[in-house]
């Protein structure tokens, strides 16, 4: 049996540890990486949403429009272009 120099263990555990340390450090880049990437989609579908919420509620409003004035329906019933003309003008 041949004896090892404590010396080389060191050596071992050294090299292993910034093999270790060196992927460590590619995870955590591939990891920001990612994460930059979600955020540009959560940024993107949040977006997306507003548009829609902003969308809905200006239909809304039209609808309220016209079920608080019965007359509005009969004279535009497809007057989202024509609603909009009449607000333009007052």
């Amino acid at each position: 049996m041949t004896e090892q120099d404590p010396g080389d263990d060191v050596q071992t555990t050294g090299t292993e540890l910034e093999k270790i340390v060196s992927r460590l450090h590619e995870d955590n880049e591939n990891l920001r990486d990612r994460l930059k990437e979600l955020l540009q989609i959560m940024e993107s579908s949040m977006d997306d949403l507003v548009e829609a919420e902003v969308e809905r509620d200006d239909l809304q409003r039209r609808l309220d429009v016209l079920l608080s004035h019965p007359l509005a329906w009969m004279k535009h019933p497809f007057g989202a272009t024509s609603a909009r003309w009449n607000q333009r003008r007052g």
